[in-house]
């Protein structure tokens, strides 16, 4: 499964406020391809637990 440093946000804070970290974050250095992947990965990754 792929992982970078965005990934360890995600173990930081409240679920929301991660959220909106890695939100602010993909979409200022991805373009919309991208953020839409990795979105899908975040719901993939709550998913599981």
């Amino acid at each position: 499964h792929h992982q970078d440093n965005s990934c360890i946000l995600l173990s930081h804070t409240s679920v929301s406020d991660n959220i909106n970290v890695v939100w602010e974050y993909i979409t200022v250095r991805s373009n919309f391809q991208q953020v839409l992947l990795f979105h899908y990965e975040i719901q993939i990754y709550f998913s599981k637990g």
